[in-house]
C-alpha cells in the first residue's frame, strides 16, 4: 500500500516537472510548497495596503490573537519591535505600515502616479495557469510545443515579448486576459475545424 502511494506521488511530480520543462516555466510555477509558500509571501507583501496591514493578526506573544491596528492603539513600542524583528518579512513590514500610514501612502501614491496613470496590476497565477492550460490543449491539436503556441499568441498581444523570465514577470492582468481570450477563440476555432473563424 505504501508502495504503491510513493509510487502515484513520484509519478505525479514527475508529470509536474514535464509540464514545467516542456513549458519553459520552472520561474513562473514551483511544485514545492515551501516555495510556494514563500510566493504567497511575496505576493501578499507586494500588494499589502494600510487596510490590509492593520488587520494582520499576531500569532504569538502577549498580543496574540490582536490585529496590528489594535495593538497601535495600546503598545506601538511592540509594534516598533516586530518592525525591526518579527521572523515573517510580511509581518515585519506590515508593523512598519501601521507605525508609519501615512508614508506608506506617499511611497502607493507616487508608483500610481507615475505618468499620471495608475501602476498596472499584475497577471495572478490563476490566470497564467489558465493561459498554460489553454495552450497545452490547442498544441494537442496542432502538434506543436505548448511553449510556441504560448509564446506566438503572447507576442501579438505584448509588444517585444519573448517568453523570458522578465516578460512573465511584467506580464499584466489586462494582458493576460487577452491572452486567454485569444487561446480559447483559437482552441473554439480548432474544434469546429476551422481555426480562420477566431476573432482577431
Amino acid at each position: 500500500m505504501i508502495v504503491n502511494t510513493v509510487l502515484k506521488m513520484a509519478k505525479k511530480r514527475a508529470q509536474i516537472d514535464a509540464t514545467l520543462t516542456i513549458a519553459s516555466l520552472s520561474n513562473v510555477f514551483t511544485q514545492d510548497i515551501e516555495d510556494m509558500d514563500n510566493f504567497n509571501q511575496k505576493e501578499r507583501m507586494d500588494n499589502m495596503s494600510n487596510g490590509d496591514a492593520a488587520s494582520t493578526k499576531v500569532t504569538f506573544g502577549k498580543h496574540k490573537g490582536k490585529t496590528l491596528g489594535e495593538i497601535a492603539k495600546e503598545d506601538r513600542s511592540y509594534l516598533s519591535w516586530l518592525s525591526e524583528n518579527a521572523k515573517q518579512d510580511d509581518l515585519k513590514q506590515a508593523a512598519a505600515m501601521v507605525l508609519n500610514p501615512k508614508q506608506t501612502a506617499k511611497v502607493d501614491k507616487a508608483a500610481d502616479d507615475v505618468e499620471g496613470k495608475p501602476a498596472p496590476k499584475l497577471a495572478t497565477q490563476n490566470k497564467i495557469n489558465l493561459i498554460v492550460g489553454f495552450s497545452k490543449q490547442i498544441a494537442d491539436q496542432t502538434g506543436d510545443a505548448p511553449q510556441v503556441v504560448t509564446n506566438n499568441v503572447l507576442a501579438e498581444v505584448v509588444k517585444g515579448w519573448k517568453g523570458e523570465d522578465a516578460d512573465w514577470n511584467h506580464l499584466t492582468e489586462e494582458d493576460a486576459n487577452t491572452t486567454c481570450n485569444k487561446l480559447q477563440e483559437l482552441k473554439e476555432a480548432l474544434e469546429t475545424g476551422n481555426p480562420f473563424n477566431n476573432k482577431k
